[in-house]
């Protein structure tokens, strides 16, 4: 797991116990499933729960302290979905929406999913887009809804793939990338290598997310 933007040590560990318990309660709550433990995560497989369309899931839950711990469900085993949804249980303690999903698809194998797959930024706006869809019944001068919507979120995608891809290849790899919040990964698109090392060691010495960050950067 990963710290979160605003979180101290004592919560960390807090939360990276609650996890290690976690397994034996989700067996406790679900006795009719196989919780495993993959890469640290509990993991459970099967389609129970899921979208027709969905090939997997994070199912959050919190503890009596509020203490948040992650639950990936994959409907058969995929290596591709179960890292993606990994992405998005290492940053659990993140409140993010613009780089998130660029994140999760950039872990997959097909290039087209990697760029395309990220389209929409969260449920809302896949539903926006299925009603813009419908609408052209109605008149046929209103398919430019659901065009022009796909068109902005297109040019939205590529703007924001191209700031990422930039802040990966400055701090070196991805992996590094997954520490940052929406709002360091558009500045760092825009700074250089030595300001961002600055920036870090200014940041580090009271951010216990930052400072396992220049762990990994030294």
């Amino acid at each position: 797991m990963i710290p979160g933007p605003t979180e101290n040590l004592e919560q960390f560990q807090k939360r990276q116990t609650t996890l290690s318990q976690a397994f034996d309660k989700f067996k406790q709550k679900y006795p009719d499933r196989t919780i495993q433990d993959i890469d640290g995560f509990p993991v459970y497989i099967g389609k129970k729960g899921l979208k027709l369309w969905e090939a997997g899931a994070l199912w959050i839950y919190e503890d009596e302290n509020d203490t948040r711990v992650p639950l990936i469900q994959l409907k058969t085993w995929n290596q591709e979905v179960f890292n993606h949804e990994k992405v998005h249980a290492q940053r659990l303690a993140f409140d993010e929406s613009r780089f998130e999903e660029l994140l999760a698809y950039y872990t997959s194998s097909k290039r087209w999913r990697k760029i395309f797959g990220p389209l929409f930024r969260n449920q809302i706006a896949v539903w926006i887009f299925l009603v813009c869809s419908f609408l052209p019944i109605i008149h046929l001068y209103l398919v430019i809804l659901p065009i022009g919507f796909i068109f902005t979120q297109g040019i939205r995608l590529l703007y924001d793939r191209k700031k990422l891809l930039k802040v990966i290849d400055k701090l070196g790899s991805f992996d590094k990338a997954l520490f940052l919040t929406d709002k360091e990964i558009g500045l760092f698109a825009k700074m250089s290598k030595k300001n961002i090392l600055a920036y870090l060691r200014m940041h580090g010495k009271d951010n216990l997310r930052i400072c396992k960050l220049m762990q990994l950067m030294s």
